[in-house]
């Protein structure tokens, strides 16, 4: 009893069989009943579905066959109906048309009198027509005729006729444009396999048209007469769909009924095979799920302890690497990875609030040092001009070759450098607020290029270059950009010292790599330019501190240069990414392709 009290997987596993075997001991009981209703009710919706196609296919065949009356009558050469078509044009036209749209009957034209002057059957040219329509006609109505026998052939037909006028004339109609379809070819329109007997029925109950099994119609037409849109009927040996026929386009139809039928033995076979079947299924099935309900219980149990395991784990030691298994996409597998995607969430937010903490430190460095700066800067500047204009004034007034004239131009130098170290201080301490416009991003690398391209001679290294031109007009500060570009190639120059090497400077398309799924631009397109040198890389104990103010590594650096480098990158609303090692270091920088996208 303790092993029952204290197994999640005894526990489940009861409960699992207990709520198994029970509703499938009663299920199996009414199994045979609900699955022959059920059946019987698929059976229905499809013969009425297909019945119902059937009817819309019939609808659509009439609403055609009076449209394209009405078209042909439109002809040019209907106008051949005054010389009672002398030249056989309508004639050779009508034979064309019964050709073309494959018509299983024929068009007559008939002049004012009621003649036939041309048909695509030529025997019947010259007959006149006798039917009490034919003056609705001739005043101008258009014909439509349910079932008859045809006046001009044989066989049952319906007939289509539109009176014909004189395109160059509204005088009343010289004629009439007469077309008669055979009436059993209306169902070659059907394709439905599954539904053996198809019937038109008229209002009357008559029998219209049907298939070969007519006389399955026939003997059932009595409960046919009265019906309704969607009925199902039935006989001894066959069930009955009917679908109405509604029209289309204000072609109301003949208010023919469409009938389709299925037989009953053969629709409910199936029911035999699951009386075969019942009696093992009943043996078997607790076996199986008696299998089953421990293999699942084992299965769904596994995870869940796992799970339990890596929370309490990561409650003690506070590490968010661990991660549960999800052997399965059932609600257990997804839990699993709910449980996965929640810790990664909490490890990325713990991770986005450090680096926003270090963030806001850095820039109360940055803004303490940048007043500290222009502080000093401000009050360094003046004296210090006045110091390299008197050193000028005394280089002048001296001889050069004099100490005093050395140690003149020795205090001009220092000056001049010191100015040029308070310009730094400046930049650095009231950064200029970009001005962005379409750049070309090559263009600009070339420029660069060109201006240090002394220096980097100079220094033996060796210049590679790849520019995507794949890389639009960017929306940035090309001045800026111009000054990142020379902060770094001179870093890099710097870098691989008097022995050379190989700066590598490439551009292509790329996406911004992001610090983590809080970060909006992570993703998004982005332009990247990559700086690379051979130099011997940067030490790991000073990585973290290269992009901080003042620190440097050379003795004349004001340590500066990468500072305000990454402070106008992020001004541009782009990144800067640092790669180093023993070969080299690489300077990676992610810039937006839109202007509306992340700039400050």
């Amino acid at each position: 009893m303790k092993w029952f009290r204290d197994s999640l997987v005894a526990k489940t596993s009861f409960l699992f069989l207990f709520a198994a075997v029970v509703p499938y001991l009663i299920a199996g009981v009414f199994f045979f009943n609900s699955s022959k209703k059920a059946l019987y009710g698929e059976i229905v919706k499809g013969l009425k579905r297909e019945t119902a196609l059937i009817r819309d296919a019939l609808d659509a065949r009439l609403y055609l066959l009076k449209g394209n009356v009405q078209a042909w009558a439109d002809l040019d050469v209907m106008n051949d109906i005054i010389t009672d078509d002398l030249d056989k044009r309508i004639t050779n036209e009508l034979e064309s048309l019964k050709k073309d749209y494959n018509l299983a009957g024929d068009v007559h034209a008939l002049n004012a009198k009621g003649e036939v002057i041309a048909s695509s059957r030529p025997l019947v040219i010259g007959k006149k027509v006798q039917v009490p329509w034919l003056s609705d006609l001739f005043s101008g109505k258009e014909v439509a005729l349910d079932k008859h026998t045809s006046s001009l052939g044989s066989g049952q037909v319906i007939t289509f006729a539109v009176p014909l006028t004189l395109h160059f004339s509204e005088s009343a109609p010289v004629g009439a444009l007469v077309l008669e379809h055979a009436v059993e070819n209306l169902l070659d329109l059907s394709s439905a396999e599954d539904v053996p007997a198809i019937a038109i029925i008229a209002e009357s109950g008559e029998v219209v048209a049907s298939t070969k099994e007519r006389h399955i119609f026939l003997l059932d037409d009595k409960e046919f007469k009265g019906s309704v849109d969607g009925q199902i009927l039935s006989s001894s040996q066959h069930i009955f769909a009917l679908a109405e026929s509604r029209g289309r386009f204000g072609f109301k139809g003949f208010g023919w009924t469409v009938a389709a039928a299925v037989s009953i033995d053969k629709a409910l076979s199936p029911i035999k095979k699951v009386e075969t079947t019942i009696f093992f299924l009943a043996l078997t099935g607790i076996i199986v799920i008696l299998v089953l309900v421990i293999f699942f219980a084992r299965r769904s149990v596994k995870p869940l302890k796992e799970l339990s395991q890596t929370a309490r784990k990561i409650a003690e030691t506070k590490d968010f690497s661990s991660a549960v298994s999800a052997p399965s996409m059932d609600e257990v597998g997804r839990l699993a990875e709910a449980f996965n995607g929640m810790v990664t969430e909490v490890k990325n937010h713990i991770d986005h609030i450090s680096r926003m903490e270090e963030e806001m430190r850095w820039a109360d460095r940055l803004s303490a040092l940048g007043e500290l700066s222009a502080g000093m800067a401000h009050e360094i500047k003046n004296p210090l001009g006045v110091i390299r204009s008197s050193a000028e004034i005394l280089e002048r007034r001296l001889e050069k070759g004099e100490q005093e004239g050395l140690l003149a131009s020795a205090i001009s130098e220092e000056a001049t450098r010191l100015s040029a170290l308070l310009e730094s201080f400046l930049q650095f301490a009231r950064p200029r607020p970009p001005k962005n416009n379409l750049c070309q991003i090559n263009a600009i690398i070339g420029k660069t290029l060109l201006l240090l391209d002394s220096e980097i001679s100079r220094a033996g290294v060796d210049l590679k270059k790849s520019f995507d031109d794949k890389v639009p007009p960017l929306y940035t500060d090309e001045n800026q950009i111009h000054q990142v570009l020379v902060n770094l190639i001179i870093n890099a120059v710097q870098a691989m010292g008097d022995e050379g090497g190989a700066l590598i400077i490439e551009t292509s398309l790329s996406s911004f790599p992001g610090n983590s799924g809080s970060d909006p631009r992570s993703g998004t397109e982005a332009a990247l330019i990559t700086v690379t040198d051979t130099g011997p890389g940067i030490a790991p104990e000073i990585r973290d501190q290269i992009f901080n103010p003042f620190y440097t590594t050379k003795d004349k650096g004001t340590g500066l240069g990468l500072s305000i480098t990454f402070r106008i990158i992020n001004s541009l609303g782009g990144e800067l990414k640092l790669e180093t090692s023993s070969q080299g270091t690489t300077f990676k920088i992610y810039l937006p392709l839109s202007k509306e996208e992340f700039h400050e």
